[in-house]
């Protein structure tokens, strides 16, 4: 049952990427993104899972299906939606966007140096809390900022916009070859592919874009090793060139991927003891990102939370290891059982109206798109919060500062 359900999963990937390869710049939707993060890290794990005989058969049977499901709505949201985004289609004055992507830069490169200055022995480890929580969400308005530098450089050859994006690259820098970041290293690229894309009309080739993802697929599973030389300093960088990226590329094949062992057991769990949140987990994420609990207090912020026992830990005692994800797949299950994968149907849903309109030139839908792509991968690799917080960002840090600059000469940003 086990191998059947594999091969329907494989199929189901490489029909999504031939559907993404087959057209021009269809490898900049959605769908097609997804369809890459369930080929490229997703199945190699289950298939990992599958040869190793500590994991239950009937949670890998039942993950399997999971995916196959979430990755069919990534699909079907996405096909469904046939009409553009209908609101927001603003002009703009180019004065005020540049104006306003100096602001994201002041504010972000202020909190980033204040990241920069943190004690070592906090900066360290993976799972910030605290004061670096709320420097590093005001640090990634460097991200803000390059996104919207990059549009206007594209279209108007802005040497002030280009200045901006180079100040916004040594947040990337520390993010990506320091930290060893997966998710701003994909976040990183897509900035400057889909805007290059939105403006000029001008797709990376196939097969070179295909080239960058199973590169990327490598260095994703061999981070850990990684993050041993750069982050926790156990050696000398050279070490670097000692990493073998194809032998631990091959051991996932082997045994698997703890994520997808995270969302085995979850899963198994969570259909076993019936036990479901619905939708507890975006109300206490919510709460967990946006509630400063340096300044209400830690027991105040607890107090908005709703309790819930992960049905893992209450049949397994199991805890996931510190620094591991449990998966958009797993709270997808756990609060709705398999019809969770409806989550993944408003993510294509949202992402396919944005992106309809992002093509026909409206800058609004360019920079949203540009800005939540990289939480709606997240919502496979870490959680399908990662996507709706990224909505909640966009309107409170974002939205205001567009409205102050849609009056004024119209830019219209792409070919028509």
């Amino acid at each position: 049952m086990t191998t059947f359900l594999l091969i329907l999963f494989l199929i189901e990937c490489i029909s999504i990427l031939y559907w993404g390869l087959k057209t021009k710049g269809r490898m900049y939707e959605y769908p097609f993104l997804a369809g890459c993060v369930f080929t490229f890290w997703v199945l190699p794990q289950l298939i990992g899972l599958s040869n190793n005989q500590s994991v239950s058969n009937t949670g890998l049977n039942k993950t399997i299906i999971m995916s196959c499901l979430c990755l069919f709505m990534c699909y079907f949201g996405y096909t469904l939606n046939k009409d553009p985004m209908s609101i927001y289609n603003w002009s703009f004055s180019t004065k005020r966007l540049f104006k306003i992507s100096i602001i994201f830069l002041i504010i972000g490169a202020s909190f980033f140096f204040l990241i920069l200055r943190l004690p070592q022995e906090i900066t360290k480890f993976s799972l910030w809390t605290g004061r670096p929580v709320l420097y590093n969400f005001f640090a990634s308005f460097l991200e803000y900022s390059l996104i919207l530098a990059c549009l206007l450089y594209l279209k108007r050859k802005s040497k002030a916009s280009l200045i901006v994006v180079l100040f916004c690259l040594p947040y990337y820098f520390y993010k990506i070859f320091i930290g060893g970041r997966r998710g701003e290293t994909v976040q990183f690229a897509l900035i400057f592919l889909l805007s290059y894309w939105f403006i000029k009309r001008k797709a990376l080739s196939r097969a070179l874009f295909l080239i960058f993802i199973l590169c990327f697929t490598l260095f994703s599973f061999s981070i850990g090793d990684y993050r041993s030389v750069m982050f926790y300093r156990v050696s000398s960088y050279a070490e670097l060139k000692y990493i073998n990226y194809i032998y631990n590329f091959i051991k996932i094949f082997e045994q698997g991927g703890i994520e997808m062992y995270n969302a085995v057991i979850t899963i198994e769990a969570s259909d076993i003891a019936k036990k479901f949140d619905f939708g507890t987990f975006h109300w206490n994420t919510f709460v967990f990102n946006f509630f400063p609990g340096q300044l209400l207090g830690y027991d105040v912020k607890s107090l908005f939370t709703i309790p819930y026992e992960n049905p893992a830990y209450y049949l397994y005692g199991y805890i996931p290891p510190k620094g591991s994800t449990m998966t958009g797949l797993s709270d997808a299950f756990l609060s709705f059982w398999y019809f969770g994968c409806i989550k993944f149907f408003l993510i294509s849903f949202i992402l396919a109206k944005v992106y309809k309109s992002a093509i026909k030139g409206n800058l609004f839908a360019q920079y949203l798109y540009i800005f939540l792509i990289g939480g709606a991968l997240h919502a496979i690799t870490h959680h399908t919060q990662s996507f709706f917080s990224g909505l909640i960002n966009f309107a409170i840090c974002v939205l205001p500062f567009l409205h102050y600059a849609k009056k004024g000469r119209i830019i219209k940003c792409g070919m028509q």
